[in-house]
């Protein structure tokens, strides 16, 4: 128990009543299945457990226990759950009751590119070193996935049924369209480049008004700096990618550099950051990581080796 404070603390609120109806679902749903087929969950020993626990720690409560059997050292398991729901629905208590559904993801590594489609139909394109995930009851009016990293969607309309994207910096709820989001980095903040139909953006977390996108429009969004704005642009080198191109729109040099190394899986030293903070646009078609890193280094006037995975720029 002194091992899992927070699992004490949450069944501390079960035992007294004071949980809400989607933690209470989640606890006794996460109960029943554990040591599924397991025979050190015999009902002997689950009894023992039980009354063990009790008589220790909750004199005076015995009838209050709803479960059928206690085992402390899986308390852990109700952690896992929990952070994985608090992650892909933050502060939205009104969402619990989808914390028991199967959760699915969709990841990328270094120099990867998916093509993922959902369950409506959707489809979606993930960047290197990205992850979408979305859960088993992904239908009608629970068209919800989280996005860490870079995707670009093409959402199937159904303006009864809103498509919502979670950052950690922002939701784009969305009827029908086509958009491409990259997350943001404690350097950049989210960005969000509309092809063509509608988006609603709101910040994460916080009460501040949200905007309206436009086709031809980008968003940039941090929850951390509190800021949320909009500009036009020309937005389709923002989907560069898609074809293995690679784009950066108005950022510092050393912040391109690394996120270009980042993409094909190589880190970077720097052994003269001067000229790094300048702020620059580059947009490559496609072709090899070490061209378009040569071309950059070349342009402005740095030199450059790589030792395995690691770029040392001077």
């Amino acid at each position: 128990m002194t091992d899992n404070p927070k699992a004490k603390a949450l069944l501390d609120r079960y035992l007294n009543g004071e949980c809400t109806p989607g933690e209470k679902t989640l606890l006794e749903s996460w109960y029943h299945n554990i040591g599924s087929g397991d025979e050190a969950y015999k009902p002997s020993w689950a009894e023992a457990s039980k009354m063990q626990f009790l008589r220790q720690h909750y004199p005076g409560k015995r009838k209050q226990l709803l479960f059928t059997a206690l085992k402390w050292a899986a308390a852990a398991a109700i952690l896992v759950v929990l952070a994985r729901t608090a992650f892909f629905f933050p502060g939205r208590p009104d969402l619990h009751r989808e914390s028991a559904a199967a959760m699915y993801s969709a990841v990328t590594g270094p120099g990867g590119l998916k093509r993922v489609q959902l369950p409506d139909s959707t489809i979606v394109w993930l960047n290197a070193n990205s992850r979408l995930e979305w859960t088993s009851d992904f239908s009608g009016n629970k068209r919800r996935v989280s996005l860490s990293g870079e995707a670009s969607f093409d959402v199937r309309h159904d303006a009864t049924h809103p498509f919502v994207v979670h950052t950690a910096d922002a939701d784009i709820k969305v009827l029908g369209t086509c958009f491409n989001v990259e997350t943001g980095t404690r350097q950049s903040p989210t960005q969000v480049a509309l092809l063509r139909g509608k988006v609603a953006i709101t910040m994460t977390g916080k009460a501040a008004p949200g905007l309206i996108l436009q086709p031809g429009e980008i968003a940039a969004c941090s929850a951390a700096g509190r800021m949320l704005r909009k500009y036009k642009a020309d937005v389709s080198p923002y989907f560069s990618w898609n074809s293995g191109g690679f784009y950066a729109a108005d950022m510092p040099l050393q912040q391109v550099v690394e996120k270009l190394c980042a993409r094909y899986g190589y880190t970077v030293t720097w052994r003269n950051r001067r000229g790094g903070h300048k702020h620059i646009s580059v947009s490559f078609p496609r072709q090899a990581f070490k061209d378009m890193l040569e071309s950059l280094c070349y342009l402005n006037h740095l030199q450059y080796t790589i030792d395995n995975h690691s770029v040392h720029i001077r």
